[in-house]
């Protein structure tokens, strides 16, 4: 009877529910019957031990019943409880008893299974009924000490006795081998499942603190540019009414124009403040949303060439997104267009399909690709821009706020030259 060690691993794992504890002590429990039948039947045919075949196999037979039971409890949404999985091992504990009672008592050499139920008790439920079933153990073992089924042994000699003991000592303790190496294994990787896990929330902890930080920053930011770029304006303005040139002229209206826009960032930030408040997340044809964001992104890099493509059920899907991914896709933009920008090519491609609820967006630029150091940690941590006057905060920005979508953002190798980013995110229907 050897027990998979993923059933243990499955057990002791904190992150899953008692229903998949449920589903493990199903699985161990098939296992053990399997177990008992088999080792009936050694007893009988090789040691030539008559047991009582009849109330030990009613015995098993009630413990499938049971797990048919456990089988369909398993199909229906009640919620299941401590109780309940506390209940489960003290049934097990007594189908082990009643068991032992009719083959030896406490002279089987099988009694220490009874530390099985305990053990697994141990890693599921609290101390207290792990303690009351650590009692109902002892008082197991005690009352077997006293009580047991009276059987009609072969006559053999007393070394031949000694002998069958030692035969069932030597498979007990292979059978508790195999049990402590399995459970030892699990509790192990188990152990470094929750390492990992904690150093990933450290990590995600720090990002957050980052992007608090920035997030602090540039609200500061905001509030004090107000003042000078109204200065700015009116300056731009009486500049642009008193200029006779036409060169001169040409480039008051663009300096107008971008100080405009500036301004038209900043009261934005108010207005996407308030949506965030309210959780405004209006459903829109997913077409519309992207089309809207590219045009209004691409009239700040009208340089730029974009060849757009997606299925046309991926356009008139209606879908929920936060705002938050209208500037992090804006930043991933940016990101490409100055990519290829950099390497002489002003092309950038964009597709992106949609598959029950699933949106992926791959963004293409020609640039010379990233370093696979670079890969590892960008979007990670804050790290220096390579960009001229670049902060380095949109890579980390534009992955937290994917991330706090419950999506992803992959970097890909082009084909020939260039970065392929990739969106993945589950959207609301």
């Amino acid at each position: 009877m050897v027990l998979n060690t993923n059933l243990f691993e499955k057990w002791s794992s904190s992150n899953l529910s008692s229903r998949n504890n449920l589903k493990s002590l199903f699985w161990l429990r098939n296992i053990a019957i399997i177990g008992q039948s088999g080792m009936i039947v050694l007893v009988i045919f090789l040691f030539k031990i008559p047991l009582p075949v009849v109330p030990m196999f009613v015995i098993i037979l009630i413990e499938v019943i049971m797990n048919i039971g456990t089988a369909l409890r398993l199909t229906k949404d009640w919620p299941i409880t401590e109780l309940e999985i506390f209940t489960h091992l003290f049934i097990d504990s007594l189908f082990l008893a009643s068991l032992l009672y009719f083959s030896g008592g406490s002279s089987n050499p099988f009694i220490y299974l009874l530390l099985i139920p305990t053990a697994l008790a141990t890693i599921s439920i609290s101390p207290l009924k792990v303690l009351l079933l650590a009692l109902i153990q002892i008082i197991f073992y005690s009352l077997l000490m006293k009580y047991r089924f009276p059987l009609i042994i072969p006559e053999v000699s007393q070394l031949d006795n000694f002998h069958i003991h030692l035969m069932g000592m030597w498979i007990n303790f292979i059978l508790s081998t195999l049990l402590i190496a399995s459970f030892g294994l699990a509790m192990s990787r188990h152990i470094n499942v929750r390492e990992k896990r904690l150093q990933n929330l450290r990590e995600k902890q720090l990002r957050e603190e980052q992007i608090l930080s920035l997030g602090i920053i540039s609200a500061g930011a905001a509030h004090e540019l107000s003042t000078p770029l109204s200065t700015m304006s009116l300056i731009a303005e009486d500049l642009l009414s008193q200029c006779q040139s036409q060169p001169e002229s040409e480039d008051l209206k663009l300096l107008n124009e971008q100080i405009t826009r500036c301004k038209h960032i900043i009261h934005d930030l108010g207005e996407i403040s308030a949506q965030f408040a309210l959780e405004q997340m209006p459903r829109r044809p997913l077409g519309q949303i992207l089309e809207q964001i590219i045009d209004r992104w691409q009239i700040t890099r009208p340089e730029i060439n974009i060849t757009l493509q997606w299925p046309k059920h991926c356009s008139t899907n209606e879908v929920s997104l936060n705002i938050s991914f209208d500037q992090a896709l804006t930043n991933l933009l940016n990101n490409a267009a100055d990519a290829s920008v950099e390497n002489g090519s002003h092309q950038i491609d964009i597709s992106s399909t949609c598959e029950n609820n699933h949106l992926v967006i791959d963004i293409r630029d020609y640039g010379k690709g990233i370093s696979a150091e670079l890969k590892e940690t960008l979007g990670r941590t804050l790290i220096q821009s390579e960009k001229s006057g670049g902060l380095g905060w949109g890579w980390l920005l534009t992955n937290a706020s994917i991330e706090r979508l419950g999506g992803q953002v992959q970097l890909l190798t082009a084909p020939e030259c260039g970065t392929i980013v990739r969106i993945s995110i589950n959207v609301k229907p």
